[in-house]
């Protein structure tokens, strides 16, 4: 929304007719009227980079008369006070009321400067963190998440949720290192040239101006929320953003231009493309290795003492002292030094469980939990602790990986009307 109300504001001086001045008006009103609930505080900040924008593309290139320019302004500052005062005033249980209330408290030193940023500083160390380790390729597209807790654990830092990097450039640093950086260096600068040219060729009384700025300023904004947020992931963020590319570089249309791409392929020779190759097999040559090695998932596992335990729930105890986990439909686990002989407790308790019995395979996998063995398929038609007990011909004894596969769950919530919505599938003990 912050950046697609500056364009809201350039079709309402483009278009002449009342009516569709009326309607991009109301769209405005509405924008006002709604912001302070979406809660972003770099959102609004966004939104006042992209208005100053306009402001200063609007002053410079206007054919307005100092007066009517000198009445855009009071327009622009008024919607900016009313956007203001529906946040501290009309609005003041809104979420971006309560946000900016927080960054006043830092201001009064009643806050610190990681509850300001909310996070942001821990993701964005830690961005930084893989940019240093691997400089040239990043960890890879989509891996920022993945490396996150590691690099967290590594610096001493806490870590409670898994999130971006909150801050575009940092995000592509992180996952494509120098050669991502340049790309988008390359992207960016390709955009302003072609919009430097359009802005150079548009003549002040094409009506399309007024277009080509809001698209700009919305380009603006979205560069500043990009510093704090990398919600490009999202499709509707993608589409917004090169729509409004797409409005910047397609106004004006101008006819006799050269065919896109014609004069790179006339520069373009064999060594360039040679060289463009070879690049790119180099690239992905270290991304490969640092895959297979420092990054690799048994590198990882031994480097951070990481357990490759999942679908369990929390530890408890039953009412004899035994610890356990409940399991969900599939479940795996990691055991360290099983000794000659394993003996996993195990309970079923499955309201239904003597009518309807429940069946509980075991499989013996590798590091990656794929499946190699089918060691134990067993059904269990009555409540009670029972013993599963594998020996060392059946398991590694360095380390054993095991998968649990349970026929069925139970809902404790819907079964018996207890304040448990889990799903239950099998209880496995400590062995």
């Amino acid at each position: 929304m912050s950046a697609t109300f500056p364009l809201f504001l350039g079709l309402a001086f483009s278009f002449r007719p009342k009516y569709l001045r009326a309607l991009f008006g109301i769209l405005l009103l509405l924008s006002v009227l709604v912001f302070p609930s979406i809660g972003s505080r770099s959102n609004l900040l966004g939104l006042g980079v992209g208005l100053l924008c306009f402001g200063i593309l609007f002053f410079i290139k206007s054919r307005f008369s100092h007066k009517k320019k000198l009445f855009a302004a009071g327009a622009l500052i008024l919607l900016a006070v009313l956007a203001l005062g529906l946040t501290f005033f009309l609005s003041p249980g809104s979420i971006l009321h309560q946000r900016m209330r927080s960054s006043l408290f830092w201001l009064e030193g009643k806050s610190s400067l990681h509850e300001l940023f909310n996070k942001r500083l821990l993701f964005w160390k830690a961005g930084l963190d893989m940019f240093r380790d691997y400089p040239l390729t990043g960890v890879g597209v989509g891996s920022f998440i993945i490396e996150l807790p590691n690099s967290l654990k590594k610096m001493g830092l806490p870590h409670q949720s898994t999130d971006s990097a909150l801050n575009y450039v940092l995000q592509i640093g992180a996952e494509l290192g120098i050669v991502g950086l340049a790309a988008l260096a390359g992207i960016v600068g390709l955009i302003f040239l072609h919009a430097r040219r359009q802005w150079q060729e548009i003549s002040a009384r094409d009506p399309d101006l007024y277009i080509f700025i809001g698209a700009v300023s919305g380009l603006a904004a979205f560069a500043t929320n990009f510093v704090f947020q990398t919600f490009i992931g999202s499709f509707e963020v993608k589409y917004v953003l090169w729509f409004l590319v797409a409005l910047a570089l397609a106004v004006p249309s101008t006819e006799a231009r050269p065919e896109p791409g014609k004069i790179l392929q006339q520069r373009s020779a064999g060594h360039f493309k040679t060289a463009a190759i070879l690049l790119v097999f180099i690239y992905g040559l270290l991304h490969s290795w640092n895959a297979l090695h420092s990054l690799s998932l048994r590198s990882r596992t031994e480097e951070f003492s990481l357990r490759q335990d999942f679908g369990f729930y929390e530890w408890e105890r039953d009412n004899a002292g035994r610890a356990f986990r409940w399991t969900k439909k599939t479940a795996g686990l990691t055991l360290d030094n099983p000794g000659p002989q394993l003996i996993l407790p195990c309970l079923a308790s499955h309201p239904d469980l003597e009518k309807n019995p429940v069946f509980l395979k075991v499989y013996l996998a590798n590091a990656f939990f794929k499946k190699e063995r089918l060691l134990r398929r067993i059904s269990i038609n009555q409540k009670g602790w029972r013993e599963l007990t594998f020996s060392s011909r059946e398991i590694p004894q360095k380390k054993a990986y095991l998968i649990f596969e349970t026929s069925r769950t139970w809902r404790p919530l819907e079964s018996l009307g207890q304040p448990d919505p889990r799903s239950l599938g099998v209880a496995i003990g400590k062995g």
